[in-house]
């Protein structure tokens, strides 16, 4: 990545729960520029390392802290640089406002979404309609992140951020273990990423080519696109736990499709979410918002979701 962090660094002094931010803008007659100072204070804690701060003004935005050189965070530059990639995308990724040092953390700043994410935005499970619509979304930020040869390789109900409930409105967050294909390359060979239950059977080894090369692709994010999709209609994964996903790649257990089934969802709206969960790679479909015609959601269906 040739994109420099350093152009994203923010000119913040931390005082204990305040940080004092210093920015210059065009200013009028022989002055150039007009320095401003915003006083931003944290206000609470949303998750271990992460936390809102506010302005008096009614500002708000999100800091997460990295520590540098930790078991955890090897290096916290790629999250920065993906994340000033994807930045023109407002209406996909959740933004960067950019990063600044805090004693011997990172602070990186970024939007704020009050809703949170969808699994604690939402209680019970989400309609049929309403999926259909979230997921052109997911899949028109994800075909935009595997075009740029980015791989996010963390979609799961923690990392889709909600803007507006009606209509629904999501964002593709956190890219701390996101990872861009080298020039020329389209296989990853990084160590496993992702969390249990949303991670594709290739990270973990349980596929014939994954044993064999020890490398995978972006269909690892349609896998977990997939998960994603019955657990927004489900509230549960399809495969909790390691030893599911491993009996599954032995036929020992079939996809639960009769958790969908008892939902009410439509014939196309199943089989379009198992076609994302083929356990060969290279038979997922590639991300794209072309793919939501394979799911026609009925006027039926629309009128159950109602009810």
């Amino acid at each position: 990545m040739d994109e420099d962090p350093t152009h994203s660094q923010l000119d913040v002094t931390v005082l204990g729960d305040v940080s004092r931010e210093v920015t210059y803008t065009s200013g009028s007659g022989n002055d150039n520029r007009k320095r401003n100072v915003t006083m931003w204070t944290k206000k609470r804690s949303l998750a271990v390392p992460v936390h809102v701060e506010e302005t008096l003004t009614g500002l708000v935005r999100v800091i997460k802290k990295v520590k540098p050189h930790s078991p955890q965070v090897k290096d916290w530059r790629p999250e920065i640089q993906l994340m000033g990639r994807v930045s023109d995308e407002t209406s996909l990724f959740i933004q960067l406002y950019g990063w600044f040092w805090s004693g011997d953390f990172v602070c990186i700043a970024m939007e704020y979404c009050p809703l949170g994410d969808l699994a604690a935005c939402f209680s019970e499970p989400l309609s049929e309609v309403v999926t259909w619509g979230m997921c052109s979304q997911l899949l028109q930020g994800l075909a935009r992140l595997h075009e740029m040869a980015i791989t996010h390789r963390d979609i799961k109900p923690q990392n889709i951020l909600v803007v507006t409930k009606d209509p629904l409105w999501v964002k593709i967050a956190d890219f701390g273990i996101s990872k861009q294909a080298l020039d020329g390359e389209t296989d990853l060979r990084t160590p496993r990423a992702g969390t249990e239950g949303f991670m594709a059977p290739e990270i973990l080894g349980l596929t014939s080519n994954a044993r064999k090369e020890s490398k995978y692709t972006s269909a690892v994010d349609i896998w977990s696109l997939g998960c994603l999709l019955h657990y927004a209609l489900t509230k549960e994964s399809p495969f909790p736990k390691y030893q599911t996903l491993a009996d599954h790649c032995r036929d020992l257990v079939p996809y639960p499709e009769a958790a969908l089934t008892r939902r009410g969802i439509s014939l196309s709206g199943r089989l379009f979410i198992k076609k994302l969960l083929v356990l060969e790679p290279t038979d997922r479909p590639a991300a794209s918002v072309d793919l939501m015609s394979k799911w026609t959601v009925t006027e039926t269906a629309h009128r159950l979701d109602l009810d």
